[in-house]
């Protein structure tokens, strides 16, 4: 985008304010991880292992929260709800180190459980200098999710045309 996205206005909030809502609703223990300087009350971290792109919020998150598992959502994704959220908590299997959504025929890697067992298969996949999320499947116990009926919510804002998009769509 060329800019924080994280400060684009939506519905009256910030991605970011709008993501922290959310996530209170679910958790107190919040942990953002931002490589730029965010205003907020909660724990912000920039990333352990720089330019790796999501895997390294990840992976930095995972090393960062008091609980094993933790709820992943990106905050680009402007249209995640609670019902979506509910969803995967629902249907996320205690044994599962990874669960994922799959919506709009693609894995949504960004919206989902992580446990933090897999920080040593991160691990080995950043020496490798394997950085697709979606690598780490074929090693963990995952599950997939079906999101058919959240298919349209799964919009994650990575350029002004998609920006631009989202507001055309919603009013704004």
């Amino acid at each position: 985008m060329g800019f924080d996205k994280t400060h684009i206005l939506f519905r009256g909030q910030t991605f970011l304010t709008n993501a922290i809502d959310l996530m209170r609703d679910y958790t107190n223990d919040i942990v953002i991880s931002s490589n730029t300087n965010l205003t907020t009350d909660l724990s912000v971290y920039a990333d352990e292992i720089q330019n790796i792109g999501p895997m390294g919020g990840i992976y930095t998150c995972l090393k960062k929260i008091k609980h094993s598992k933790a709820l992943i959502m990106a905050a680009d994704m402007p249209l995640i709800n609670h019902k979506i959220i509910d969803s995967l908590i629902i249907n996320t299997d205690k044994n599962s180190e990874i669960s994922i959504f799959k919506a709009q025929n693609r894995l949504q890697m960004l919206v989902g459980m992580y446990d933090q067992k897999i920080l040593t298969l991160l691990d080995k996949q950043i020496a490798q200098k394997d950085y697709k999320l979606n690598h780490l499947l074929d090693k963990t116990q995952h599950q997939i999710i079906d999101a058919k009926q959240f298919e349209d919510k799964f919009i994650n804002i990575n350029s002004p045309d998609e920006w631009h998009k989202l507001k055309e769509e919603y009013g704004l």
